[in-house]
């Protein structure tokens, strides 16, 4: 009877002890999960973690912009066919010779033939993040910028809509596809704008999180994954 007793309070604690263990990890444990890139011995912490980080080089030398251009979106298509389900953070670099650093927004926007007006990039950080979301419905790029200014960065967007589906098209294929104006959308309480197709369906989507950060991706649904990033400490530290 008492080893009887004694063994149900063993078997009690030990599944309090699992269960403490299981909570506090996904809370706690994996907080830096994905949340560094290194180039040699720099390491780069990334404003939101990802499940992965996959790098992107950019071989520059002697080429042209055109050639450069061309290879970048190759070698980012073949990386894209690659990543798993989840969140990937795909870390773009240049490498010259033996010299590597990560590349910065306005050599990002050169590399994919944007042209920017400078009402937004002024107040853009040289920061920027570049993820594709993968799940069994599909995979989308999502851009993440930090911004200097919210106020100027917002007015600057406002502006940007009129070329934005243009300049950003070599990432996010369906923005040719918007129609008319860019048009207010709440999105789990979070305001956004968005580009329609002539279907209704998005073409773009961008929002500021935290008045700090301007996401842009083509659907609600990576919209949703860093709103929920952003909100938890296990991906979000700042």
């Amino acid at each position: 009877m008492w080893l009887g007793a004694f063994g149900a309070v063993a078997l009690i604690i030990f599944a309090v002890g699992i269960v403490g263990y299981y909570l506090y990890n996904e809370q706690f444990g994996k907080k830096n999960i994905g949340n560094q890139s290194r180039i040699g011995e720099i390491v780069r912490s990334s404003i939101i973690a990802a499940d992965e980080t996959k790098d992107v080089i950019v071989y520059t030398g002697d080429l042209s912009l055109v050639k450069l251009q061309k290879n970048f979106l190759n070698d980012l298509e073949d990386s894209i066919g690659e990543v798993d389900v989840g969140l990937t953070k795909l870390a773009v670099i240049k490498e010259s010779g033996e010299a590597k650093q990560y590349i910065k927004t306005n050599d990002f926007f050169s590399l994919i033939g944007a042209k920017t007006p400078q009402i937004i990039t002024d107040y853009l950080d040289g920061q920027f993040e570049f993820f594709i979301l993968s799940t069994f419905d599909g995979e989308w790029p999502i851009l993440l910028f930090k911004t200097d200014a919210y106020d100027y960065a917002y007015t600057g967007a406002l502006k940007w809509e009129k070329s934005m589906s243009q300049d950003l098209v070599k990432i996010f294929e369906d923005a040719e596809m918007g129609r008319g104006n860019f048009k207010d959308h709440v999105v789990q309480n979070r305001d956004t704008r968005v580009l329609y197709d002539e279907g209704e369906d998005i073409a773009l989507i961008y929002s500021f999180i935290n008045r700090k950060y301007l996401v842009i991706t083509n659907s609600e649904a990576p919209m949703l994954e860093m709103f929920k990033r952003f909100a938890s400490p296990r991906y979000f530290n700042e």
